[in-house]
């Protein structure tokens, strides 16, 4: 099934903005595509304590693979925590090293830099970097950006995208409360939803996620595939 059909499309800081229900974010006009907090193998470096299942790499990479096929990706922003941890990042199996070497024939790759990947291998396709700013837009994984200089200072700078905080709502329905993932922004800031199968979250109305953004705040929620859009109020959504 294609991504295609499940997309809210928002003008942000002046640019337009595609945010799918897969929790992807695509920039139409650059043909960018920008997850975040892909955590790859988190499953196989948990397993060893507690039995878990490890399927969670293949299915994070199966749903950017169907992506960046129905998208017409020439770059594709990996928004930091893109492995679980550096041990992780370093001994990845080499199937999910081919599977990413393939995707990255068709476009190229920027790993942002997160607290659970500081440093990328050298066998990874790609270049890595602390943010990326395109339009006046800086992507990132957390909101503060250490070294300003790795950036283009030609550009003012007039918002910010990130993740790390993988937000979640619990929407309030008439027949029962539904909990998933989601985007959330104000008028200068956008947090992404975390993009890895086996993450978990944090929930919007948590003082960590909303001493970030001002009011108004627009919410985009993720829920089997389809993606809803709503004003962020406790009339919709429920604490916890």
């Amino acid at each position: 099934m294609t991504i295609l059909q499940h997309s809210s499309t928002i003008t942000f800081c002046g640019i337009e903005l595609r945010l799918f229900g897969n929790g992807s974010l695509y920039l139409p006009r650059h043909k960018i595509l920008v997850v975040s907090d892909l955590h790859l193998e988190k499953g196989a470096a948990q397993s060893s304590a507690m039995p878990l299942p490890v399927y969670d790499t293949d299915d994070t990479l199966s749903r950017l693979e169907m992506a960046c096929d129905d998208l017409s990706v020439k770059t594709c922003v990996f928004l930091g925590d893109s492995f679980h941890d550096a041990h992780t990042a370093f001994r990845l199996p080499k199937r999910i090293q081919l599977r990413l070497s393939a995707l990255a024939e068709h476009c190229s790759f920027v790993w942002v830099e997160g607290n659970h990947d500081r440093s990328i291998p050298a066998f990874l396709p790609g270049e890595s970097c602390a943010a990326f700013a395109i339009d006046g837009v800086v992507f990132s994984h957390e909101m503060t950006i250490g070294n300003k200089s790795e950036l283009d200072n030609s550009q003012s700078i007039s918002g910010h995208v990130f993740g790390h905080y993988h937000p979640k709502a619990r929407v309030r329905l008439p027949a029962k409360n539904v909990t998933g993932r989601c985007f959330i922004h104000d008028e200068h800031a956008l947090i992404m939803p975390a993009f890895g199968a086996f993450t978990g979250g944090l929930n919007i109305l948590d003082p960590a996620i909303q001493s970030l953004l001002t009011k108004p705040q627009t919410l985009h929620f993720c829920h089997a595939g389809q993606i809803y859009t709503y004003p962020v109020s406790t009339k919709h959504f429920i604490a916890g």
